[in-house]
């Protein structure tokens, strides 16, 4: 597989608590980005994923591109503490591609 630079984006608002996916939406989450993480990272060890949240005040990057599942990780240990508020989807996806297309300019890996 060619070389990726991938921005996740995860919704830590209020709804995010609801149990309708086991246990929580949240948690559901949490499971699908190791699972994107591992994929994208094993297709080519030199693709990088980022992580940012989208609920409470608003958008935040969590995590910049990086190989470090463990980044990762403490970005999805550290919105966990942060559910609140509502969803800011079209502000969060506009500052993913944002921050997705510098880091991998300055990196020189292809959008």
């Amino acid at each position: 597989m060619g070389l990726e630079a991938v921005m996740i984006v995860v919704d830590n608002s209020e709804s995010s608590r609801n149990g309708d996916y086991t246990p929580t939406r949240y948690d559901a989450q949490s499971d699908a980005v190791n699972i994107v993480f591992q994929n994208v990272v094993q297709g080519n060890p030199e693709s990088s994923v980022g992580l940012m949240s989208m609920g409470g005040k608003g958008p935040e990057v969590l995590a910049t591109l990086t190989t470090d599942q463990g980044k990762i990780l403490e970005g999805l240990h550290q919105t966990k503490k942060k559910i609140r508020g509502s969803a800011h989807l079209s502000t969060g996806i506009q500052i993913a591609s944002v921050s997705r297309a510098m880091q991998a300019a300055e990196s020189g890996t292809p959008c």
